[in-house]
């Protein structure tokens, strides 16, 4: 059964990374290097127009696709990360090591 939340867990974090790195790459204008471009600025604005909007819960016709598709991201991080610390509290539960779960 240990075997089993492992490799969830696994499958969740590659998931998570994967994500994570999508938005990152989103939100830099689609350059892992300096952000300090017109593209990484116009990125850095649609991601902060996208959080307002998302803070205002507004509907999905006020956003533009790239506005859409950055709360979307953030919306499947926010639940990936949920999901994999709700498994770890599970493995905690049933006393699974999970002493070396932040190591991989």
């Amino acid at each position: 059964e240990e075997k089993e939340y492992r490799k969830k867990l696994r499958e969740i974090t590659q998931q998570l990374e994967s994500e994570k790195e999508r938005y990152f790459a989103v939100t830099q204008g689609g350059s892992t290097a300096s952000s300090a471009t017109k593209e990484g600025y116009k990125a850095w604005a649609t991601d902060l127009i996208s959080r307002l909007k998302d803070r205002r819960n507004a509907p999905p016709s006020e956003y533009l696709p790239e506005e859409k598709e950055l709360s979307d991201l953030r919306t499947r991080i926010d639940a990936l990360e949920e999901g994999k610390n709700r498994l770890i509290e599970e493995m905690k539960q049933k006393d699974f090591d999970t002493g070396s779960l932040f190591l991989e």
